[in-house]
């Protein structure tokens, strides 16, 4: 049975995901050059090409997930254009999990339905992402074939590529 938990975002002193994404891109320091090779891969991926995964690897306090936030919140174009980066791509959507939402994914069909839940936040006028009622009760085979059809459905649709951001 497909059940999603509840889990509680934990706050933090600084948290990059409820900052405000302007001071985000503004206090990104030393990553410059990582964010545009990641925002080249993601232009490239919109045309049809590129990496189709980028992993981001480092030691502990080094950025990772401020980097992620600010290439989430550009590709959602929640900040501004920069001449020095990739145009804003205009053919995807940026989805982010952040680790704290881990107890939530433990299997692959609440990964899809908090993905396509995520989703219909971003995009609520897309009924696409509206989900069947009771589709939480059905086994988890029903679910992941559900939430995967409606995303390659709306996708293919929309001519959107998703971009999904899985922090940690």
């Amino acid at each position: 049975m497909a059940l999603v938990r509840s889990c509680p975002v934990l706050h933090h002193p600084f948290a990059p995901w409820i900052a405000p994404p302007e001071q985000l891109a503004r206090t990104l320091v030393g990553r410059e050059e990582a964010l545009k090779n990641i925002l080249e891969k993601v232009e490239s991926m919109s045309k049809g090409g590129g990496a189709k995964h980028v992993l981001v690897i480092g030691p502990r306090g080094m950025g990772k997930t401020h980097l992620v936030c600010v290439i989430h919140h550009y590709v959602s174009q929640r900040v501004a254009a920069r001449s020095d980066l990739p145009g804003l791509p205009k053919d995807c959507i940026s989805v982010l999990f952040v680790e704290e939402e881990y107890a939530a994914h433990d299997t692959l069909a609440n990964f899809l339905l908090a993905l396509c839940s995520k989703l219909h936040e971003a995009d609520p006028g897309e009924e696409g992402w509206r989900l069947p009622e009771r589709l939480r009760e059905e086994p988890d085979r029903a679910v992941i074939d559900c939430c995967l059809e409606r995303v390659q459905t709306v996708s293919a649709r929309r001519r959107k590529k998703l971009v999904i951001l899985v922090d940690n």
